[in-house]
């Protein structure tokens, strides 16, 4: 075996003229990238994540509006069974509309499903901000948000969270007016028994507790949506059709039927519905 001798250096001798005129290059180790082909691989991960993202995103939106629908057809098959139990629907909001006990849908279904379960729309499962607050106190909902009660609030149910995202026609209640003075002809449907049940919506997607809407409500104007998530809500369009006015689930909201079925519904389409007895629907609008 041929021995190799290892000279050291002392402090201050120069090196040999062959070994300080040799050139120094630095090379990379055999099989390693080189700086553009490193450059490559990092824009084509950047250009797989960008084309990634939305479709995962999209992904997830679906998942939860198939999640929703679940929810809304349990809600509305809760509705279903009170009314074989009672003969009708829910009674109205108070005592003149013979509810003593001020019963809304959240203490009304609670012995009819695990209303605590379905309660939210998995695209708004929390009540929002300070912003969302309204003047009684309570909270509106959004399309991200569900709507809340506050702790004084005569809807609120003892022992009850007191917040959902969805909220029910009012209409059918078993009596219900369209107007707090009773002054209009009653239009309220308070049974399943009724012509055309497919077409009236029962609960749904919703930014608070209920609405009746009227066939004399102003309708939006075109546009009011464009670049909007959501028509804002006020101390008078919160009862009309405007409520459901926003992109809960793409471009629309789902809706669960008086015959129990569910299905998604455009913004633009929402107005085409029957909403009571006397309700003649102004058509298809144009918000974008």
């Amino acid at each position: 075996m041929k021995h190799v001798v290892c000279r050291t250096w002392r402090r201050g001798e120069r090196w040999p003229r062959a070994i300080r005129e040799r050139p120094f290059v630095l090379s990379a180790p055999p099989g390693a990238f080189t700086l553009v082909e490193t450059l490559i691989v990092v824009a084509a991960i950047g250009l797989l994540a960008a084309l990634l993202v939305p479709s995962a995103h999209r992904s997830l939106d679906k998942s939860k509006s198939a999640a929703c629908v679940v929810k809304l057809r349990t809600l509305g098959t809760a509705m279903l069974s009170y009314e074989a139990d009672n003969h009708h629907f829910i009674p109205g909001d108070d005592a003149a509309f013979g509810n003593p006990d001020n019963l809304t849908w959240l203490s009304a279904l609670r012995d009819y499903c695990d209303l605590d379960a379905v309660r939210s729309c998995p695209a708004a499962p929390h009540p929002g901000g300070n912003d969302l607050k309204n003047a009684d106190g309570n909270k509106w909902g959004s399309h991200r948000h569900a709507w809340a009660l506050n702790e004084g609030s005569w809807l609120k149910t003892p022992g009850d969270a007191g917040y959902s995202s969805y909220g029910l026609n009012m209409w059918t209640r078993r009596s219900f007016m369209d107007n707090a003075t009773m002054e209009r002809e009653r239009a309220s449907l308070g049974s399943s028994r009724v012509d055309d049940i497919s077409k009236i919506p029962m609960m749904m997607d919703a930014r608070w507790e209920g609405l009746w809407p009227v066939d004399t409500d102003p309708v939006p104007p075109a546009g009011s949506m464009k670049d909007r998530k959501e028509i804002p809500m006020n101390g008078a369009n919160w009862r009309m059709v405007d409520n459901l006015a926003m992109r809960r689930h793409g471009n629309g909201v789902n809706i669960c039927f008086m015959d129990g079925s569910v299905r998604f519904v455009p913004i633009n389409e929402l107005w085409t519905l029957k909403w009571n007895r006397n309700y003649e629907p102004p058509g298809p609008v144009n918000l974008d």
